[in-house]
């Protein structure tokens, strides 16, 4: 089945880590001819004949850091071929161990995503050219559609990995393909739902079905299911001033809304912190205050914040779509709601949404 995979596939010894780096053993038909090297041509050698200069340093001290762990790991690099090219290529490494549970070999397989890239750096282009986002999102959201390639292929290696190599791992081992396995299917499936959601919202097809809806018990009920998901890296403290609102509300969009908000907050603050969730009411609407201590929002970004695949310049490392926010904005429009914040840097950002308690109406643009 490797030998005749699309993707490129190499095997090396586990060790060392260290230069020279460990020494390929096997490489597959589908690696020459991404690569223009013969198997000749690499057994013996290490994988850093691949790097030149334009071959990330920060994600080479990723793979090495998962080495040193023995950890899977999956990147996107330059890698060039024997004639000097460059190519971009997804890269999943996985740990293959023996019978006694020992580290014995890494597979590297690669895939060639230089269409993907040159589409993203034309969709880059056409939105620093362009003032008018809709058709440039439309052609993101199409692209990212086609892009469930890559965590299928992560599937497929640690599918292919267990039946091969699953009798000689531990328990263990194996729990972690499965895992693996789970986690990215759960981002697909959740990256498939915002998309299609944000698709709906762009042609004027996203569902709106208020019905009433007791807010208090609502938000206490969500706080607390992300309070279960998150355990105790954070605390989420609700309080509710008005007891007893009952809201015309569509109650699956005002869910997206809070959790992706109370999510956000969790996620850009730091590990022990507490995000502070209020509910206030007046006669027509209510406000719901979601306040964080995370990495906050730089000035800059503001009026981008709620831009498609937009993500400000400060999240680093933390993982996300830039879709979030999007989605809370089309949501909140089918309430004809609004919402504002208030952020300052390494300090915390507050989020303040506010829905009217009778029922909203779905507004369409004009022109």
């Amino acid at each position: 089945m490797v030998v005749n995979a699309n993707d490129a596939v190499l095997i090396t010894e586990a060790e060392p880590i260290n230069l020279p780096g460990p020494r390929i053993v096997y490489a597959n038909e589908a690696f020459s001819r991404l690569t223009g090297y013969t198997t000749e041509e690499v057994v013996g050698k290490t994988p850093r004949i691949l790097q030149g200069a334009k071959t990330n340093r920060d994600t080479l001290n990723k793979i090495r850091d998962a080495l040193e762990h023995w950890q899977p790991i999956v990147v996107e690099l330059i890698n060039y071929r024997k004639d000097g090219s460059e190519f971009w290529v997804e890269l999943s490494i996985t740990p293959v161990a023996d019978h006694n549970g020992w580290f014995t070999h890494w597979v590297a397989i690669q895939r060639d995503i230089g269409r993907r890239k040159q589409l993203e750096e034309e969709l880059l282009k056409t939105l620093e050219q362009e003032k008018e986002l809709s058709e440039l999102k439309s052609r993101f959201v199409a692209m990212t559609s086609h892009e469930f390639r890559t965590p299928l292929s992560t599937i497929l290696s640690s599918a292919e990995l267990l039946e091969h190599y699953g009798h000689q791992w531990t328990e263990a081992e194996r729990l972690d393909q499965l895992h693996l396995i789970q986690n990215t299917v759960q981002h697909m499936t959740q990256l498939l739902e915002d998309v299609l959601l944000i698709g709906k919202a762009e042609s004027d097809r996203l569902e709106f079905n208020p019905g009433p809806l007791d807010l208090t018990r609502f938000c206490h009920d969500l706080a607390l299911q992300i309070q279960v998901s998150v355990g105790k890296r954070h605390r989420i403290d609700f309080l509710s001033h008005c007891p007893e609102a009952i809201a015309r509300a569509d109650e699956k969009l005002l869910r997206q809304i809070l959790t992706n908000l109370l999510s956000n907050a969790v996620k850009y603050s730091p590990a022990g912190s507490t995000v502070q969730f209020e509910l206030a009411c007046d006669r027509e609407t209510a406000r719901f205050q979601i306040k964080d201590q995370g990495i906050g929002i730089p000035p800059e970004e503001g009026h981008r914040l709620f831009e498609a695949f937009h993500r400000a310049k400060n999240v680093g490392t933390i993982p996300g779509t830039g879709l979030g926010l999007t989605i809370v904005k089309h949501c909140l429009d089918a309430h004809n709601g609004s919402i504002h914040f208030i952020s300052e840097v390494n300090a915390g950002t507050t989020f303040v949404v506010t829905v009217p308690l009778k029922e909203g109406r779905r507004m369409k643009a004009e022109g």
